[in-house]
Order: C-alpha cells, then structure tokens, then sequence
C-alpha cells in the first residue's frame, strides 16, 4: 500500500512515497524526526524554502538508489548546499563531483587559530596574505628572494665562477648570499612548522616537502665538508654531494607556488587530470610503437636508412610526434615521408586530448578560491553569516565564524586599511 507525503520546495509540491526514503535513514528525509521539525498541520504538508530545481536532483538520488546526479541548470555550488541540507551522504557527493569532472568534494573543518595575538598575527600573514598590507609585503619579499636565490644559482654555472669546484665555501660571495637566502628561508619554515604545519598529515604535503628541500643543499654542503676536512671521505665523493645539492636547490622554484595562487591552482588541476593524463601516456607510447614499426619498415628498402630497428626509431616517433623535429632522425623515402606526416598529425590530437580536461578543472578549482572579492572588507570579516571561502587544497576551512573575528581584529590592529 502506498505512503505518499507532499512535499512544498517553495512553492512546488512533489508527492512521493515514503518507501523511498526509508531506504536512507541517515538523510533528512529518511529521518522522520528530523522531517518533523519542517511538518506544516495547516496544509498537511512538509515545507522547505529551498532551492526549487536542485530538489528534483534529490528527488532522482531516492528513486535511483542512492545515484546522485546534478540537474544541468543548477550550479554546482547551489546543488552541493543543498544536498548537503538535507544530509545526502558525503560519497553520493563525490562520486557526484567525480562523474561531473568538476573536482574533488571537501567537507569544511574547524581549525584552531592560535590563541596568544602576536601569534596569531603571524598565522594570519603567513596563511592570508592577501588580507593585509603586511601579508602582500611579506609574499612580495619572499617571491624576490626566491627567483634572487635561482638567479644566484645560475650565476654560479658562469666558467669565471668555475662551478666544478668541490668547495662551495670558496666561491666566497656567492657562499654568502647563499647563507643569507638560506638563514631567510630556515626562518619562515620553521615558522609554518610551528604554526601551519601543526597537524602531522601536513608535514608530508608537498608545500612542507619544498620547503625542507629549499634550504637543505646548503646544510649538506657544509656538514660533508667538515666531514671531508677530517678525511672522512674521499674527493670525488664530496664533489659528488655538492653536484647532487646544487641540482636540488633548483627545487626552490617550486616555492612560488607556496605564494602564488595560481601556480598552486594549476599544480591541483593537473593532480586531479592524472587518471587523462595516465590515459593520453597510453596512447602515446601505444602511437609511438605503431609509427617506429612502420617508419621502419617504409625505410627497410633504403641503403641510407636512419632506422637501424624499431626501438632506434621510438626517438624519432617521440620528436615527431611532439612536433619538435629535431633533424637527426629523418626519412628519406616517400613512403617514409607519408608515415612522418601521419605521425605528426597523431601526435597533435594526442597531445590536445587532456588539453580540455585540465582547463575545466583549473576553471572550477579558480572560481572556487576567488569566489569571494579579493578585496575583503572588515565588514564581511565580521559579517559571521558568510563563511570565509574553504581551502581546497587541504579540505579545511581557512577559518570558522570564531577565528573571522579573530582575523578582523587583528588585520585591523596589525595589517592596516585592506
């Protein structure tokens, strides 16, 4: 026998049995106490002053089993808050995101802002930078120091500045520059230890690991040079450290994306493209055997041939195909020359094939962190009914209703007029 309920979205009444919802217990829907609470006796209905279209969506996910699917005029973000007010659980939602293409689904948490206040001046630079004039001259300065120290390294690679050498402590001005950029870079990581990188899962994300990479050559150098003084080791052995530590220290560029937005954006649209990314390798490395087999037999015919077997044409069919063309490869034949030309045009589709992918992904991961005015006034810092934009790197909010006062007052003291 049927249950049939009436349910009012704002004015759109939808009738449904209530077989459906018992089947989700843990939703709002298919708990009766919690649908209680929205019971209008007056019109022997349950009402909700939500969003009317995003309910049909819902609706789908208890007649589908549990299969949700966002309906194509709703936005994703007006979808999500609504699926999440009435308690759809937390995979339905990304197993959602993940057939979308849109991303991944992160549930906000609180985090602990520190308590003392110049700490927490600190915590609030380090970590919103953009939010006072103090945070953008810091983030400034530490950009300069960083493409300083690259353009320090690639000063190094000069012939007067003989880079071969095994000591790095006697090219003496360049030891001491170094020593400065280093001492900078130590402090602000140990800095973020202390005060982002409390939670343990941080200390292994790929900021943490940049930052110990940033400021390690230096600190190896120096210890195996002591060690080498001793006659602890052998020359070559020090020679090879110090190659070893100057390659490493070329890691440092990566700390730009600590401080630029956009870099860190990219880097997570390119993360979340690796299922199309691992796809489009397939296919190349399948095209690339295809085109060396036929590039050399088209060639087997000729006595100059410059394929002397497949595996020695693969590197052809890779700078073919990436369009580069470097010369040294090349077939002398015509039928040679048609292979050259279909392997080229192979390798053009191949390579726009992610193309797409990434650019939606970075799209939605870039309208999501700047959804909000880059220009935050103390207004909407107070303001405790819009929550401050969710970081989606972590999965953390970047700061709950108790920390926004927190960061208003202390911007407000310490950072000057935003």
């Amino acid at each position: 026998m049927l249950d049939i309920i009436s349910i009012n979205i704002s004015g759109r009444k939808f009738e449904l049995d209530k077989c459906y919802f018992k089947k989700f217990p843990k939703t709002l829907l298919g708990n009766p106490l919690k649908l209680n609470e929205y019971f209008d006796k007056t019109r022997n209905e349950y009402f909700f002053d939500r969003h009317r279209d995003s309910f049909e969506g819902i609706i789908n996910y208890y007649q589908n089993e549990g299969n949700l699917k966002k309906p194509g005029n709703v936005d994703i973000d007006i979808f999500t808050r609504e699926v999440e007010f009435f308690e759809i659980d937390r995979r339905s939602i990304e197993n959602m995101y993940a057939d979308e293409g849109i991303g991944p689904y992160y549930v906000p948490k609180e985090i602990n802002i520190p308590e003392n206040f110049f700490l927490r001046f600190i915590w609030i630079t380090l970590k919103f930078p953009d939010l006072s004039m103090s945070g953008k001259i810091i983030q400034i300065f530490s950009n300069l120091l960083i493409l300083l120290s690259i353009a320090n390294l690639c000063l190094r690679t000069y012939p007067h500045n003989d880079i071969r050498i095994e000591s790095l402590s006697k090219i003496n001005y360049i030891f001491a520059i170094e020593v400065l950029f280093t001492t900078y870079f130590t402090i602000e990581m140990i800095i973020r230890l202390f005060l982002i990188y409390k939670i343990i899962s941080e200390c292994f994300s790929g900021k943490f690991i940049v930052d110990i990479l940033s400021i390690s050559p230096l600190y190896i150098q120096t210890i195996f040079e002591v060690i080498y003084a001793h006659g602890l080791i052998k020359h070559s052995i020090l020679y090879t450290i110090n190659q070893i530590c100057l390659i490493i220290q070329i890691i440092r560029i990566f700390k730009l994306s600590n401080n630029l937005t956009g870099l860190e954006i990219l880097g997570k649209a390119i993360f979340y493209s690796l299922d199309c990314l691992t796809l489009m390798l397939v296919y190349f490395m399948i095209t690339i055997l295809f085109y060396s087999s036929l590039i050399y037999y088209a060639e087997l015919t000729n006595v100059n041939s410059n394929f002397l077997s497949i595996p020695d044409a693969f590197w052809w069919a890779i700078i073919t195909m990436t369009t580069v063309g470097y010369g040294d490869k090349r077939p002398l034949g015509v039928y040679g020359k048609i292979v050259a030309g279909f392997c080229s045009l192979s390798g053009i589709l191949i390579i726009s094939f992610p193309i797409p992918v990434i650019v939606s992904k970075f799209t939605f991961l870039y309208k999501k962190k700047f959804k909000m005015p880059s220009e935050i006034s103390h207004e909407t810092l107070h303001d405790t009914s819009t929550p401050l934009m969710p970081n989606l790197f972590t999965g953390s909010a970047e700061a709950t209703v108790r920390a926004r006062g927190q960061i208003a007052k202390t911007v407000g003291v310490w950072g000057g007029q935003m």
